[in-house]
């Protein structure tokens, strides 16, 4: 029985193993949704591919309270129109990124807008072939296509909560 249990072990580590030597292949979004001043932002990851999502609600961040979720946790599949509009956004992003690297290379004190939010960090990940993008920490710094990526995720969530 431990001899049956160990192979089943070593052959579950190899399967994953491998699956993690592909995932190169793998195309991820993701990013902060449910942005508010009064509690932690959500997380929501997209495969671009099979339009699989995983929805990690943010947490109340009020004293009187104690770290209670503020959505339930939600898996499921994007809506199809969903999913190309997301893919649209992406390939746009892969031509300007998601940072504006004039904004980045300039000191703060020195840039033209200044963008102050009480809703906790943004922020878009996208991982790209092996690759990872990420959004800079300053919302000025964005790119045009960075801000329709993280709107797009809102509505994404939004709507898959309707459902």
């Amino acid at each position: 029985m431990r001899k049956m249990f160990a192979l089943a072990s070593i052959a579950a580590l190899a399967i994953g193993t491998s699956a993690m030597a592909g995932s190169e292949d793998i195309r991820i979004v993701s990013g902060t949704v449910d942005q508010s001043e009064w509690a932690k932002p959500g997380q929501l990851s997209v495969n671009l591919a099979t339009g699989e999502y995983s929805f990690k609600p943010g947490a109340t961040t009020r004293e009187d309270r104690r770290s209670q979720l503020r959505k339930e946790p939600l898996n499921g599949i994007v809506a199809p129109a969903a999913l190309g509009e997301l893919n649209a956004i992406v390939a746009k992003v892969e031509k300007v990124g998601l940072v504006d690297t004039q904004c980045a290379a300039t000191d703060p004190s020195e840039r033209t807008a200044i963008i102050i939010s009480n809703g906790g960090k943004h922020e878009v990940i996208i991982k790209l072939a092996g690759n990872s993008l990420t959004s800079h920490p300053d919302l000025e710094c964005w790119t045009q296509p960075a801000k329709a990526l993280h709107a797009a995720l809102q509505k994404v969530i939004d709507a898959e909560r309707s459902k």
